[in-house]
Parts: structure tokens; C-alpha cells; sequence
């Protein structure tokens, strides 16, 4: 019968005494193995492989495919048979019967099982993932969830009264839905399929073992091999730290809702392990790490926050090492003769994953990583972006901004006095005030209107250099102020600060500054701010270290991302980048000299 193999009706009979034991001991015996891996490396045909997968489930099955020529290599090439659920299902179950037998699994690994099953959770992925929306929350905790332990790695148990000699590479194990003791009628095998699986239609059994796999969570099983993989296997995989690999892993994590989380666990594994560092530095890990995990899109979003909790795991381990002498030799060497492509990828990872300050003096300045990532910063490179954040954190330089209350609504604007003054403005316009409020408080129009100057007698009055909305709002704060009666433009906000200095109420100049700086003050509003201060805010003394503190506010505040990117953008886009530059490399300096 064994030489018979590939014959329809052989085939269905050698099937179903491989259900049973002690008949698939000796039919290992009478060369089947050998047979069937000889006849599926030509073919693939549904029943072979199904004779193949239980031959796996002994031993010595697994020690005559081991030493058979392909014989590993064909179980590498049915796990990505992609129009058969029943093969691909039942390849992933013959493969755990092979995990705890290190001399099959290497030679497995050298087959390309693990570009093999990574493929599968690729094409997983496409199927499932989609990029989250902002109204997605975290789903609840479910009871029986699975949990990142081994407790899925051992293949079913065996029925009671079966015996399959043990070894001490290979659980033994046999499921019970293998089996079955019904021979197939003289009707049934006339249909059987003659064609290989993929070329005719499924016969009721076939069907049936569809519907019996139609359940199975292929990504989980995948999980499970490769994390028993990473930990079981103590020899440097290649195949693991490939940038395919990792930006499986990656989209695997922000693609697919409930994610397994033995995918956050396996990238933690792979970066926390000191055999992959060379590589996983030269591949920029960990800024497609950042890129894709610790960069929300939304704000107050649950979603966007597991994603930035798996990336902020990833990243501390690969910290660890990062800050030891394997570390810091890997990244000084680079940094020494690399070409600078590599230089510049170094210096962005640093922030990221340094936050020994020492360190930190020694790899930006001495071996001049500062200068690849301020010019990254210069060329608008959202990384350079992403790293200065992370080194101002590092620094614990803190946001210059303070909490105020500040009045929405109230009744202030409604007590308007009688206009007794005009001003007639550059333009032409005109504004009325009230000349005795004006007196009253400041200084300059008291004696313009009471000094016996000429205005004095005058009731239309010329003022340079201002705007009317400027000269408006000034005659309204003046009396009462309160900021809900304050402009919302933020440039007349600002010449509001000049005309206040200009006006001699010196008050109001500290309070509306104290309003720029603490509430008016965001993400499209800074490079503003930053003009004007250079422009003209530096002829004040009241501004004091404006520049400096808009600088820190959009590296350091709380806003997202894309947020950050979009600030920096418009300040570097703007006639003052050179004295941007030079205000970013003299906190740092600061910082750190003044640790030192």
C-alpha cells in the first residue's frame, strides 16, 4: 500500500491509518515519510499533505522528515499555501509539534520560516488592518483574553490509551480532530479529487475540514511561533530583525483593533536583545519605532495612546542597551567613520534613547552628533522635529507657560463712555475716546490733553504709527480691563503691548503679554510671536526672554505631533531661521553645562 503513494484510493486509505497510531508508527517504518515528501515536492495534492501533517505528530515522524531531503523544507512551503485554508491551518498545527526540537527548528529557521510567517501575518494584516479613527476607545478587558505566555506553544494533549515513544526535543501530542475510524464508501471514492487542492472543487470532507479551521485565529498561532522563536532559540536570527519583519510587527500593532499583544511583546524582545543592536541602529528602528507608534494623530485619544504606550516599551528597551558601552561604542563609531547618511541617522536616534546627560555632552559635542541633527532641524526633517523634542524633555526643560483664568464673557464691554475725542489715524480713519478716561490713566494723554499743548483745544487729534482696531481696544481696556474684551488677533494683541509702553501704562503692558504668552500663545500663533519679538518686542525691556520662551514652548508644550511639525515649519519658513537655530543650541548648551 505504501508504494502505492499517490494513487486516489491509496491515498485516502494511507490517510486514515495514519489516524491511528500504531499504524502510522509503522507505516513510518515501511518509508512513508520519504514517499509523501518526494511525491508534495513535485505536487501538492490535499490528501499527501494531510498524511504528511499527522506523520508529524510522533517522533519518529518527525526525526524521519527532519533527516529526509526537503522534508522540513516542504512544511516551510505548505504554511504559505494561500487558496487552501485546510493545508495552511493544518501546516501551522504540524509546525508546533517541531517548536521544542532545536535541530528541526534551525533547520526550519534556515528554510525561511520566519519570512514565511511573517508573510502570512502581512497578508493578515491587509485583510484586517485599517488605520483608527479618532472617536475609537480601547476596547474592554475580556475575560479568557489571551496572555503573553507560553500557554499556547504546547499542541493539544492526546486521548487516553495512545503511545507514542517520547523524546526529549518534541512534546508529544496527537489532536483528537484528526481522527476518524469511518472508511470512505466505493461511492465517495469515486469522487475523490484526482488534481491537486487548488485546481478542483472540495469534496464533503474537504468541506468539512474548511468549516472545521473557518474559526481558527491564524495571526495568534503566528504570534505564538514567532515569540516562541525569539526566546527559545539563543542564536542571532537574521530573519527577525529584517526591516520586513519589523515593519510587519509594527502594522500589525497600529493597524489591526485588538491586537495580540504578543506582538508589542516580540518587538520588545527583539529590541531589547544586545545581538540585534548593530543591525536594528543601522535600520533606523528607532525612529520607524517613533514614526509609527509614538506620534498620536489625535489628541485625547485611547487609541493613540496604547499605540504610544507599545512604542514607549520598545524604546526603553532598546535604551538599555543604548546606554551601555556596547551602546555607546556602536553609536561613537558610527558617528566617527560612517558615511553621513548614516551620521545623520544616528544623531536623531540619540535623544530617543540617551538620557545620561554625561553621555548625552559626550555624543552631541564631542563626537559632533549635534550638528547632523540641527541641520536636519534647518532642512524641516520631521524627525529632527521628533528628536529636539525628545532631548528637551531629556533636559527637563519645562514649558514657560502658566495656568491663568481668563474671563470668556462678561458685561465690562457693554460700559462704554461717550466718545469725546477723535484721532485721526495714518490712513485716515477715525477713532473716538473718551479724552477724561484717556487722562485719567495714562500719563501721556494727561499731559497732551491737560499740559496746554495745542491738542488740548483740539477735538480731532493725529496718532502715527498705530492702527484703529490698536487704538479701539486701547480706549476700552483702559478704563476696565478684562481679558474677554481683549482682541483675538494675536498681532493686535501684540501692538496692544507696544501701545500700552507707548501710552505710559505700564500695568496693562505686563498683563497682556502675560495673556500672549499664557493663552494666546499656540502652534499657529508662535512664529508670530517669535517675529515680533525679534523685530520689535526687543526694544522693551518689559519682554524680556520672549524669544527663548516660545522656543521652549513649542518643543516642549502639550500638542501633538503634527502640531509641532506644522510650528516649526512656519518659524523656519520665516526671515528669522538662522536666530532660531542659534536660540535652540543655546538652551541645550545651557542645559547641559550647567549639569556639568
Amino acid at each position: 500500500l505504501v508504494q502505492e503513494v499517490g494513487d486516489p484510493t491509496a491515498n485516502l486509505c494511507l490517510y486514515n491509518l495514519s489516524c491511528l497510531e500504531i499504524s502510522r508508527l509503522q507505516l513510518v517504518k515501511d518509508g512513508l515519510v520519504e514517499l509523501v515528501v518526494a511525491k508534495l515536492n513535485n505536487e501538492v495534492d490535499h490528501w499527501l499533505a494531510m498524511i504528511f501533517f499527522l506523520l508529524c505528530q510522533d517522533s519518529i515522524g518527525r526525526a524521519h522528515i527532519r533527516n529526509c531531503e526537503r522534508g522540513l523544507e516542504l512544511l516551510v512551503q505548505l504554511l504559505q499555501i494561500t487558496k487552501s485554508k485546510v493545508i495552511r491551518s493544518k501546516a501551522f498545527q504540524a509546525l508546533t509539534y517541531f517548536l521544542y526540537d532545536k535541530s528541526s527548528l534551525e533547520i526550519l529557521l534556515v528554510n525561511g520560516l520566519v519570512p514565511a510567517l511573517i508573510k502570512s501575518l502581512a497578508e493578515y494584516v491587509t485583510r484586517h488592518g485599517r488605520a483608527h479613527d479618532k472617536c475609537l476607545a480601547l476596547p474592554e478587558p475580556q475575560a479568557g483574553s489571551v496572555s503573553p505566555c507560553y500557554s499556547g506553544l504546547s499542541p493539544p494533549g492526546r486521548g487516553a490509551g495512545q503511545w507514542s515513544p517520547l523524546s526529549d526535543c518534541s512534546p508529544p501530542a496527537s489532536p483528537a480532530s484528526v481522527y476518524s475510524p469511518l472508511c470512505l464508501s466505493e461511492d465517495e471514492l469515486e469522487c475523490t479529487p484526482t488534481q491537486p487542492d487548488d485546481d478542483v472543487s472540495m469534496t464533503q470532507e474537504e468541506m468539512k475540514m474548511e468549516e472545521e479551521v473557518s474559526d481558527v485565529k491564524e495571526e495568534e498561532m503566528i504570534l505564538i511561533f514567532l515569540h516562541h522563536i525569539t526566546y527559545y532559540v539563543h542564536i542571532p536570527i537574521t530573519d527577525l530583525v529584517a526591516k520586513l519583519t519589523i515593519s510587519t510587527l509594527i502594522d500589525y500593532i497600529s493597524l489591526v483593533r485588538e491586537a495580540n499583544p504578543r506582538a508589542g511583546l516580540l518587538l520588545c524582545a527583539i529590541a531589547g536583545n544586545k545581538n540585534y543592536y548593530r543591525q536594528l541602529l543601522d535600520d533606523q528602528f528607532v525612529l520607524t519605532v517613533h514614526c509609527r507608534l509614538c506620534r498620536p494623530n489625535h489628541e485625547c485619544c485611547a487609541e493613540c495612546e496604547r499605540l504610544l504606550d507599545e512604542g514607549t516599551r520598545v524604546l526603553c528597551r532598546v535604551a538599555e542597551i543604548s546606554q551601555t558601552g556596547l551602546g555607546e561604542g556602536e553609536m561613537t563609531y558610527r558617528l566617527l567613520k560612517a558615511e553621513d547618511p548614516v551620521k545623520l541617522s544616528v544623531s536623531l536616534t540619540i535623544p530617543h534613547v540617551i538620557s545620561q546627560r554625561e553621555l548625552l555632552l559626550r555624543l552631541l559635542f564631542k563626537q559632533k552628533a549635534i550638528n547632523y541633527l540641527m541641520d536636519a532641524f534647518g532642512n524641516n526633517n520631521n524627525d529632527a522635529v521628533a528628536s529636539l523634542h525628545a532631548l528637551f524633555k531629556t533636559l527637563e526643560v519645562t514649558n514657560p507657560q502658566k495656568n491663568m483664568e481668563i474671563c470668556s464673557h462678561c458685561n465690562v464691554g457693554s460700559l462704554r463712555k461717550e466718545g469725546t475725542i477723535t484721532f485721526v489715524l495714518d490712513d485716515g480713519s477715525t477713532v473716538s475716546a473718551n479724552k477724561s478716561t484717556l487722562c485719567n490713566n495714562s500719563p501721556m494723554f494727561e499731559a497732551m490733553f491737560r499740559g496746554g499743548f495745542k491738542e488740548s483745544e483740539q477735538t480731532e487729534v493725529r496718532l502715527t504709527d498705530i492702527s484703529a482696531d490698536c487704538v479701539t481696544y486701547f480706549s476700552r481696556i483702559i478704563d476696565t480691563y478684562c481679558e474677554c474684551i481683549l482682541p483675538k488677533d494675536i498681532r493686535t494683541l501684540l501692538e496692544l503691548i507696544v501701545a500700552c509702553d507707548r501710552f505710559l501704562v505700564p500695568e496693562l503692558t505686563s498683563k497682556i503679554l502675560s495673556v500672549v504668552m499664557n493663552h494666546s500663545l499656540n502652534y499657529k500663533t508662535c512664529c508670530v510671536v517669535y517675529d515680533w519679538a525679534l523685530d520689535i518686542g526687543y526694544k522693551y525691556p518689559i519682554i524680556g526672554s520672549i524669544t527663548t520662551d516660545v522656543v521652549k514652548f513649542v518643543l516642549v508644550s502639550q500638542m501633538t505631533p503634527k502640531q509641532r511639525v506644522e510650528a516649526v515649519t512656519l518659524m523656519m519658513n520665516s526671515r528669522h531661521k538662522k536666530e532660531l537655530l542659534e536660540d535652540i543650541l543655546d538652551i541645550i548648551k545651557s542645559e547641559l553645562l550647567f549639569w556639568n
